[in-house]
């Protein structure tokens, strides 16, 4: 459910991703202090990052229940549990380490850093 949560955001006023990020990076890591209200609102790019990225722990999330529902009919019921449990801090670091490649690769520190252009594209 949460995936799909996730997916259905992108078409939101602003995706679930840019609400969970916000309170732990606006105005902290490479910031010059401008509000992530008037990054929204003056750079395309910044609003395609956090769509882009509200779809990657889209799909993670997905595929996370995916692999879940394939270990619960395949495995041995002894062994699903304990994988089961070890599946989401493994799914978690691997979506920091993606997110944190696409943030740098896409521009975003740049752009909370005010070191680009505005854009006017979308």
């Amino acid at each position: 459910m949460a995936g799909l949560w996730f997916l259905i955001s992108i078409r939101a006023r602003r995706p679930l991703l840019f609400h969970g990020g916000r309170p732990l990076l606006e105005g902290r890591f490479r910031s010059d202090g401008t509000s992530w209200d008037v990054l929204w609102e003056r750079e395309p790019a910044f609003r395609r990052i956090w769509r882009v990225s509200t779809a990657i722990w889209a799909v993670a999330m997905l595929i996370d229940a995916a692999v879940r529902i394939v270990m619960a009919y395949t495995l041995p019921m002894d062994l699903v549990p304990g994988l089961g449990a070890l599946l989401w801090p493994v799914t978690l670091v691997l979506l920091q380490l993606v997110n944190g490649v696409y943030y740098e690769v896409a521009g975003l520190w740049r752009l909370t850093a005010g070191t680009t252009t505005p854009s006017t594209d979308d």
